[in-house]
């Protein structure tokens, strides 16, 4: 019974599509992004998740640092079981 319970969870669980579509909306509506390359996301439990992003940035930007940890809050805020130390940002500028 509890091996059925947390099966999912370790076989790697992708969050709802609700959950999706917040981190599309977050990122793809963030001043200083460009594109957003890639989303992956992983259930670890009933409220622990990874999230993994592959984002462009937006050409001008000086200090990708400092947008990634603005992004990050905003990801945090909407999805408070997201935590700064689960989430993954590939950051590169734009052309």
């Amino acid at each position: 019974m509890l091996f059925r319970s947390n099966q999912n969870y370790l076989i790697g669980k992708s969050v709802t599509d609700k959950t999706k579509l917040i981190i599309n909306d977050i990122v793809t509506g963030f001043e200083s992004v460009e594109t957003l390359l890639s989303r992956k996301t992983m259930l670890l439990g009933p409220k622990d998740m990874i999230l993994t992003l592959d984002v462009i940035f937006k050409n001008d930007v000086e200090d990708l640092t400092v947008e990634i940890d603005k992004l990050e809050a905003k990801l945090i805020e909407a999805i408070p079981y997201l935590t700064a130390n689960k989430i993954f940002i590939e950051a590169q500028h734009g052309s």
